[in-house]
């Protein structure tokens, strides 16, 4: 299996984690600032929990870049989360999808003619942009689209020069 931590690293974290040296906290960072040689830390957990407050000598930030989708600068993510034709996925990673990969819109309905694969599936699948995984989500997906008899296409969806968005991956 991919990307597990090798043995002697896990037993490195578990004996600091004993040994109160190392404290691993879910949430979001709120607030870091110098306070002499200490660094004050306010960790927001979420679900309505107090915040952490933490007077600490070492901060190691390992959430990786900005992922929220939901405030992607892109005009076409923002159109389709503004007309509610998409909602995000759990993490707001990418776009929610059924098993079949139809996009589930902001009523939880999935859509008949929008499809999602590949990196948009990042909150739910991870690692999704190997060719064979997108050749797998492609054949679902075309499977899917094939099961229906005549899938309907809204008249907004029709290509318009008004409605036309180029996007580039």
């Amino acid at each position: 299996m991919r990307h597990r931590i090798p043995p002697a690293v896990a037993g490195q974290i578990e004996t600091a984690q004993k040994e109160d040296k190392l404290c691993i906290l879910k949430g979001r960072l709120r607030d870091a600032r110098v306070d002499g040689d200490r660094i004050h830390v306010t960790i927001d957990p979420g679900n309505g929990l107090p915040p952490h407050h933490l007077n600490i000598g070492l901060l190691v930030n390992c959430t990786g870049p900005r992922e929220a989708l939901t405030d992607a600068p892109e005009a076409l993510f923002r159109n389709l989360f503004q007309r509610g034709l998409v909602r995000p996925d759990e993490l707001d990673m990418g776009i929610e999808v059924t098993p079949d990969f139809a996009v589930v819109n902001q009523d939880g309905r999935p859509s008949d003619f929008l499809f999602a694969i590949g990196p948009l599936l990042k909150g739910t699948l991870w690692e999704t942009t190997a060719v064979p995984e997108l050749r797998a989500q492609a054949l679902q997906v075309a499977q899917a689209l094939l099961a229906h008899d005549q899938p309907s296409q809204p008249d907004w969806a029709q290509e318009t020069p008004a409605n036309h968005v180029e996007y580039y991956i």
